[in-house]
């Protein structure tokens, strides 16, 4: 079973990995901001952690992963990456950003 439960693991994480690779991601800075955006299908709140890894005194990220346009009040289908995913995603962020 411990063996099972690992290689479940090895192929999440590599499911992930290539996962993060079919995003886009681009980072820029204008004057003082930090602007982060991907096309990855990212939360309000895991936009938010984008945002605490600049210095700047503002920082602002988006994604375009999710598109919602009026539903007149029907259940909305969203997409969200996994925790590890997210991971991967900020990694890259930081690799970009520290390059500017």
């Amino acid at each position: 079973a411990r063996a099972t439960s690992q290689r479940d693991a090895r192929a999440t994480s590599q499911r992930d990995a290539r996962a993060t690779s079919l995003y886009e991601i681009q980072t820029h800075r204008v004057g003082e901001t930090d602007i982060f955006a991907t096309d990855a299908p990212l939360l309000p709140r895991q936009l938010q952690r984008l945002c605490e890894l600049s210095a700047s005194p503002l920082s602002i990220a988006f994604s375009t992963g999710n598109r919602i346009s009026g539903q007149n009040g029907k259940l909305l289908k969203v997409q969200v990456v996994s925790e590890v995913t997210l991971q991967q995603v900020i990694h890259r962020f930081s690799t970009i950003r520290s390059a500017i």
